[in-house]
């Protein structure tokens, strides 16, 4: 392996993986409280983001405070092009969700329950167990405020590396 501007490059497979420095983080990467972050806007069901992530070493978003939320919302999600309706395209997964025991939301990567948890109004969808069942992955949407979704439906997403 060759190391190449905080990347890490396999020469048989040809894949580039990030690798943060003490320096900080890599190119097209932000850093936000020691957490480096990247937005994909690629568009993919929940398990294929997390799978993306995973292949270079980082996992979607863990939102640790509202402060993070409120960030990568502005930062990453809150353009002028985005639609009014607030679920619609200026929207983000996150690696939250409730797989494992339905109503127990928990960070993918970590597995410690949520400290934090900033749910737009009427989410998660708990409220309405028919809805609920089919809910069980978390996005970000523009206004830092989350909502539960189908896993398979197509988002970008937001991956972080500490």
């Amino acid at each position: 392996m060759q190391t190449q501007q905080n990347f890490l490059t396999d020469s048989e497979e040809g894949i580039m993986y990030y690798q943060k420095t003490e320096k900080g983080c890599g190119s097209q990467w932000l850093e936000y409280r020691n957490h480096c972050y990247f937005h994909n806007q690629m568009k993919a069901t929940w398990t294929e983001a997390k799978l993306w992530c995973e292949s270079r070493y980082a996992h979607l978003v863990e939102i640790e405070s509202k402060e993070e939320s409120d960030w990568l919302a502005r930062t990453f999600l809150l353009k002028d092009t985005c639609p009014s309706f607030i679920f619609d395209t200026s929207v983000a997964w996150t690696g939250g969700n409730d797989l494992v025991i339905e109503g127990q939301y928990q960070w993918n990567d970590s597995p410690l329950a949520m400290n934090f948890s900033n749910w737009f109004p009427g989410e998660p969808s708990a409220g309405d167990p028919v809805k609920a069942i089919s809910k069980d992955c978390i996005d970000l949407l523009k206004n830092g405020e989350w909502n539960d979704r189908p896993c398979s439906f197509l988002n970008p997403f937001i991956y972080e590396m500490t």
